[in-house]
């Protein structure tokens, strides 16, 4: 026989529940027990919650943290609301109408899930063995920091924790709707998924996802993410409008999908799915304990059955580097590849082969400012990325981890971050500017004749090409020693008439004043190119 304090009566229907609220005009400001403290003494009594109603962040202001061997159910009181259905105001149908409703509509009832949101780095975090079960619970993970550092998931797995998840709607703001990390289990099913800015489901470590009856929708990097030793079991799901791929496994995953709908891929040099092992150095065969003997190291597996891809603006299904394909043909009549822009047939690349990591094929026209670059390679753009404010040739966007830019070392205060729809477009292949233009975006001035104090600044256009030559000189300092660097001629009005290359000095020639200077930003000179005068000039950041 079970007691209420034994982990066997967490799954005891006859277990007596905590009813939160205990009545129907519960206030979160007044009520005496809070909806965190329930949970706490429902994790330690091993008692489920009943939830009737709508938890806020106003109410939700601390993290809900399962410790060793804690288990928390919420389950949800389905809640009742009226909703208005319209009818047309045709002839043929106004005796129906009116039997309903004098204003040509009719309220009706429907059901919905308790509302559990909040403006916190996690709304979930599980330690150790602690579980985590909701049941017809939705959740809404608020955005709160533009830091991604500080920006988690709706819930967060941790160690050998376990987390089941069925009959929710879960949507992360600016975070992700689930992480698993080290040897946890997550298991979600009958759910609705969205992640506007990054992906929905990551696993990394050895954690183990399984995904069953579910529905991801226009997640803001990926559907679902692996990487490690992950296994991951995605069934009779859809998976749609992915801003980069439906899946990616990569660094010696396990991946299973079996009747299983990719589709909507935005990104159009990117696979809907692609699965990638470890680099040639990790999978080469190495020797054990001293022995003769050899044993390879483990590999990313990609099983296939009954799965549609489909109607993707990339290729459908890309296998990188040494993957173990448990089927013997993915193209078989099993699967369907379908209307793939990018081809209908798997593709096989060598794994060192990442021209098409995100960040790479944005497209762009403008011929003095090439597509923004991330640092970072083949990593997406997020929340927390910031704008280095002097680097423009290419534009660069500096991870949020770094405090300054690795190529000019501009301090991240002086940068500005990316906005959400600035790491949308740029995920998406969009080339953007800054929305705002940096306050202290650097200016150029010469020396004037009157005092040791007067400068005078350049127009906008030649600052701007004064700066691609300084850019170039920071950044392709070996191509400057050999001799090859990009300068412009412009007219009296600053318009660009064409470029040519000069060599040996990062020098640019530009037209002030209806006299031509010659500028070489090496040595902060300006000279007359009629009368040699020189003069010196300054850059202000």
């Amino acid at each position: 026989m079970t007691t209420g304090l034994s982990p066997a009566a967490a799954v005891d229907r006859t277990v007596v529940p905590i009813v939160f609220p205990d009545n129907d005009e519960f206030d979160a400001a007044t009520s005496s027990c809070s909806f965190v403290s329930a949970c706490h003494l429902a994790a330690e009594t091993h008692r489920p919650i009943h939830l009737g109603c709508d938890i806020d962040s106003e109410s939700l202001d601390t993290i809900i943290t399962l410790r060793k061997h804690q288990h928390l159910i919420i389950r949800g009181r389905r809640q009742q609301e009226e909703t208005k259905e319209e009818f047309p105001n045709s002839s043929s149908d106004t005796s129906t109408i009116n039997h309903h409703n004098n204003n040509n509509s009719q309220k009706k009832k429907r059901t919905k899930n308790p509302l559990i949101s909040g403006k916190l780095h996690s709304l979930f975090l599980l330690n150790n063995s602690s579980r985590l079960t909701l049941d017809h619970i939705d959740l809404r993970h608020e955005a709160s920091h533009e830091d991604c550092r500080q920006i988690g998931a709706a819930v967060n797995l941790r160690y050998k924790s376990t987390a089941l998840l069925q009959h929710c709607t879960i949507e992360s703001e600016s975070g992700f709707c689930g992480w698993a990390v080290q040897k946890s289990k997550l298991t979600v099913s009958d759910c609705i998924l969205r992640a506007p800015i990054r992906s929905a489901l990551v696993c990394f470590g050895q954690a183990s996802l399984q995904v069953r009856q579910c529905h991801i929708e226009k997640p803001g990097v990926h559907g679902v993410c692996a990487r490690g030793e992950c296994h991951i079991h995605i069934q009779d799901s859809v998976i749609e409008n992915a801003t980069v791929r439906g899946v990616y496994a990569y660094a010696n995953a396990c991946l299973i999908l079996e009747r299983t709908i990719l589709s909507g891929t935005i990104r159009s040099d990117m696979a809907a799915l692609e699965v990638r092992s470890g680099d040639d150095d990790d999978n080469a065969t190495s020797k054990s304990n001293g022995n003769n003997h050899y044993h390879s190291t483990k590999r990313s597996s990609l099983t296939m059955t009954n799965c549609r891809v489909v109607q993707n603006a990339g290729a459908g299904v890309k296998i990188r580097g040494d993957v173990l394909l448990h089927n013997k043909d993915l193209e078989d009549g099993e699967n369907c590849f379908e209307q793939n822009h990018g081809g209908n047939v798997v593709v096989v690349v060598h794994p060192t082969d990442d021209s098409d990591e995100i960040g790479d094929q944005i497209s762009d026209h403008r011929s003095w400012n090439r597509p923004p670059q991330r640092d970072e390679a083949a990593s997406s753009f997020r929340q927390g990325d910031w704008w280095c404010p002097q680097c423009f040739q290419p534009r660069r966007v500096i991870p949020s981890t770094m405090h300054a830019c690795s190529q000019c070392h501009a301090k991240k205060e002086t940068g500005k971050l990316l906005t959400p729809s600035e790491v949308v477009d740029l995920n998406r292949g969009v080339w953007v500017d800054p929305t705002t233009t940096i306050s202290n975006t650097p200016t150029w001035w010469f020396h004037g004749d009157k005092k040791d104090n007067d400068w005078i600044q350049y127009d906008e256009t030649s600052s701007r090409t004064l700066e691609e030559a300084f850019q170039q000189q920071v950044l392709l300092k070996s191509s400057i020693n050999s001799g090859e660097v990009l300068s412009t001629k412009y007219t009296e009005n600053g318009a660009g008439e064409n470029k040519e290359a000069v060599t040996n000095s990062p020098q640019v020639t530009v037209s002030i004043l209806g006299g031509k200077y010659q500028v070489n930003v090496k040595t902060m000179e300006q000279i007359n190119t009629e009368t040699m005068y020189p003069r010196l000039i300054r850059r202000k950041c």
